[in-house]
């Protein structure tokens, strides 16, 4: 399995493989999995011909606008600031050791 690109100068297609294609993706900043960008037939079903309740409706714009993916983010950068925080009160906590092994 692979994907063919079209090659800008009209000479024809390239073979390439799924990495290249997510790496030209981030690039370009494209959003494959956005269903506003690309709306598969999954997506299209659930959103035509579903129960568009509320909630059905906000996450498919959760994921339209990518404020899924931030959110997603900011929690992991929330993960890593506690753990920033508690590495730095460890190292606090050790400090006076060494101060005092330093002044022996």
């Amino acid at each position: 399995g692979g994907y063919y690109l079209s090659r800008g100068d009209g000479s024809g297609r390239m073979k390439v493989n799924k990495g290249e294609v997510s790496r030209l993706c981030e690039h370009f900043n494209i959003k494959a999995d956005n269903p506003c960008a690309v709306l598969t037939q999954e997506h299209a079903k659930k959103f035509l011909h579903g129960n568009n309740n509320e909630v059905t409706l906000y996450d498919f714009f959760l994921e339209a606008s990518n404020l899924k993916d931030m959110k997603e983010k900011h929690q992991q950068t929330l993960s890593m600031i506690e753990k920033a925080k508690a590495d730095v009160e460890a190292a606090e906590a050790k400090l006076p050791t060494y101060e005092e092994a330093a002044t022996t």
